[in-house]
């Protein structure tokens, strides 16, 4: 099964999207070497899978305590035995959520490859990886994670360099524009454009940053058809950079301006910039994230389905629902046979409530895009 995937996906799939989004992990390098190069190839593209799905779940999820374990059988000792397998130690921890390599490749949508290198036994390459966005949600929903659900806006970079009192944007002397060029921070939510810099760039970018004129900016966003630009302005004072961000329009990104100064005293400025610009985006997706848990937070509601023997079980269920602190109102939309179609308003976010509901002893899963009370389970 696993290999009949892998060679849909080289076969199938030989291309991604210029721009990446949400649900796409790039850049992943693997180097594997196996009994062929047809399976170097084929446990590489799965490594790659892998690796991207554990990204993509540090990525999505809220809880920053949740981690992947990815069970793979591993072979017995017994040499003489070459197809029997041992079950892998599974981590006994209510904060790890375990896979195998086979659930992870039903949730990808498409791979492509570039850099291709191979021998007879070995396979490397650069690996990007796209998942179907309905199935990842509909996995973290049946596991009652919650997860970031909006897509990030796409950002066109200003890359401001200051240092001794010059001022450089899109030029050869703006060591952060060389870097951005040469690599993009592939773990940003955030969309990110580098502009060509011609002398369009250079006049809006020059009428933004040093005439406030943010007008600019729009035109800028509208020009590399993204929703937003953002302003990446680093000072240089000696070994020390000092960086400010800011988004223009800053209703699209709520929360993702940032500030902050690093120490370095290496003398590959743009090695040192390459880092910058990923702890940039790294506290700009941060924020982004926290403000849309904050958003999250906020009352939440979902529609049940109680399965009760009769009127008087209901009325004993809906009392012990209406105890719980965390439940606002308990609204009956409609009875069919012995089901109750409740919808539950909570005063949290789904995801704790559900939680809480099942510390309770009322554990609720989901079947679509409702949820079905499970009678005597914890």
């Amino acid at each position: 099964m696993m290999k009949k995937w892998i060679l849909a996906l080289v076969v199938g799939l030989s291309a991604m999207p210029a721009m990446a989004n949400l649900y796409s992990v790039s850049d992943i390098s693997v180097n594997v070497e196996a009994e062929n190069a047809v399976k170097a190839k084929e446990k590489a593209l799965s490594d790659a899978a892998v690796q991207a799905f554990s990204t993509l779940f540090d990525r999505l999820v809220f809880d920053d305590t949740l981690s992947v374990f990815v069970q793979v059988p591993q072979p017995v000792s017994d040499e003489a035995v070459q197809t029997e397998q041992s079950e892998p130690v599974v981590p006994d921890d209510e904060n790890i959520v375990v896979m195998t390599p086979e659930q992870i490749a039903s949730l990808v949508e498409g791979v492509s490859v570039s850099g291709e290198k191979n021998t007879k036994t070995r396979y490397m390459a650069n690996v990007s990886v796209q998942f179907k966005s309905s199935a990842v949600q509909n996995f973290l929903n049946e596991k009652s994670i919650a997860f970031l659900d909006k897509e990030p806006p796409r950002m066109v970079v200003v890359p401001v360099f200051r240092e001794n009192g010059n001022v450089s944007i899109f030029d050869e002397a703006n060591p952060l524009f060389q870097s951005l060029k040469k690599s993009i921070p592939n773990e940003t939510l955030h969309q990110v454009v580098i502009p060509t810099g011609d002398m369009t760039d250079q006049a809006l970018s020059l009428s933004a940053v040093t005439g406030g004129n943010e007008s600019a900016l729009e035109t800028m966003a509208h020009r590399y058809q993204t929703e937003a630009a953002v302003v990446m302005d680093v000072t240089k004072n000696g070994a020390v950079y000092t960086v400010k961000t800011w988004v223009y329009p800053a209703s699209v990104s709520a929360g993702s301006d940032v500030s902050f100064a690093v120490s370095s005293g290496a003398a590959n400025v743009q090695a040192v910039l390459t880092q910058v610009a990923k702890k940039t985006f790294a506290n700009m997706d941060r924020k982004f994230k926290a403000y849309q848990g904050y958003r999250t937070s906020a009352r939440s509601g979902v529609t049940v389905v109680f399965d009760v023997v009769s009127l008087s079980e209901w009325t004993a269920l809906e009392n012990k629902l209406k105890k719980l602190e965390f439940i606002e109102r308990t609204n009956v939309r409609a009875i069919y046979k012995n089901q109750i179609y409740a919808e539950l308003i909570f005063s949290e976010n789904t995801y704790s409530a559900l939680n809480k509901m099942k510390n309770a002893g009322m554990t609720v899963i989901p079947q679509g895009n409702i949820y079905v009370w499970q009678r005597n389970v914890m």
